[in-house]
């Protein structure tokens, strides 16, 4: 049990290390491709449904993934989320729109699941 929460905290930092890489290329001035732009969005959606999934309250999902987008440079970010569904809309700087939508089918309070993403998303806007 304890080698596998090892594990499983060591591929969290891996991607935490992955999006705070992304971030600082975003920052740099240079363009995305649309199909990063499009993976970038993937990876914040999955974020708000870890942490929808996870029990947490559809203001904090809107909230983190707000700052998400705000850490990334977007210059304007839409979140609408209910229990069962989250639609995320980011408007890029050269006026790129891109929206996706996902569909929460499995939830369940999981506190301890809820402070690693937490930890996460504080360590990408940071």
């Amino acid at each position: 049990m304890k080698e596998e929460k090892l594990d499983r905290d060591n591929r969290e930092q891996a991607k935490a290390n992955e999006y705070k890489d992304q971030t600082a290329e975003y920052h740099s001035g240079e363009q995305l491709s649309d199909q990063r732009l499009e993976l970038l969005v993937t990876d914040i959606l999955d974020i708000g449904e870890l942490l929808l999934r996870s029990g947490a309250e559809v203001s904090r999902v809107e909230d983190t993934v707000e700052r998400i987008g705000g850490a990334y440079g977007f210059a304007r970010t839409d979140i609408f989320t209910i229990t069962s569904s989250i639609v995320y809309t980011v408007h890029t700087k050269d006026g790129k729109v891109i929206t996706q939508t996902r569909r929460i089918k499995d939830a369940a309070d999981d506190m301890e699941r809820l402070e690693r993403i937490n930890a996460l998303s504080r360590q990408i806007c940071s």
